[in-house]
């Protein structure tokens, strides 16, 4: 799955489980020569380009619609097509769909919220597993990446009509740069009255002209609930 948008729902955490074994019988001595001492320095742990946060996922009837917050750790380098790898599985531990989204690219100590969803044959969704690739290899320095000087648009909405099974936005995209974008991807984000991400989708406009423009209404899957607060957001694709 690329970072295009995947438009399946539309009308419509790596868990690592580290098992330490044990063994019975005579204790072991409590010395060894291979030990630190306290005096030895200890090694950092290598903080990766891209972290993953907070995360939330709701089944739909065709897989799954999840939000994934995505963070670039470094702060003088953009992170360009990192992957954000998925695994659903079913209630048995049944894997339904293996698949990733691959991100255009973070700005410098950027955090973002990613949103998609995925299509799921075979079962319902009772899980969620999400891990991200990312190496050195995708680090380019802030003043090396032309795309970079792009400017996100602006996604602003106006009204959100709900029903027990989807939602329609309605509002504007303002696209600040000078030129118009060949398209833009937005991003619908749910939490909960605590602020908690509960999931999130997302749908793409074509020709964004420079300046202000309507975005014309659309119903999308996807239950918001009383209580709950949708965030909206665009990238250029």
């Amino acid at each position: 799955m690329s970072h295009y948008p995947r438009l399946s729902c539309l009308l419509i955490a790596i868990s690592l489980a580290v098992m330490i074994g044990g063994c019975t019988g005579k204790a072991a001595p409590t010395t060894s020569t291979n030990a630190p001492s306290q005096s030895e320095p200890v090694a950092a742990v290598p903080v990766g380009p891209v972290e993953i946060g907070e995360k939330g996922w709701e089944a739909c009837p065709t897989g799954a619609l999840y939000a994934v917050e995505l963070r670039n750790t470094r702060s003088g380098a953009f992170i360009v097509r990192p992957e954000l790898a998925i695994t659903a599985k079913d209630s048995n531990g049944k894997v339904l769909f293996e698949g990733s989204d691959t991100i255009g690219y973070l700005r410098p100590g950027q955090t973002m919220v990613w949103a998609s969803n995925s299509l799921v044959e075979g079962g319902e969704v009772a899980s969620m597993d999400f891990a991200v690739k990312a190496d050195s290899s995708m680090e380019v320095p802030a003043g090396s990446f032309p795309e970079g000087g792009i400017e996100d648009p602006r996604l602003t909405q106006s009204s959100l009509k709900t029903t027990a099974f989807d939602f329609t936005f309605e509002g504007s995209i303002d696209n600040p740069n000078p030129n118009p974008l060949n398209r833009a991807t937005m991003f619908f984000v749910v939490r909960d009255s605590t602020g908690k991400l509960k999931w999130g989708t997302q749908g793409f406009l074509r020709l964004v002209a420079a300046g202000t423009s309507p975005v014309a209404p659309g119903s999308m899957y996807g239950v918001v609930a009383p209580g709950d607060t949708m965030e909206v957001s665009a990238v250029p694709w």
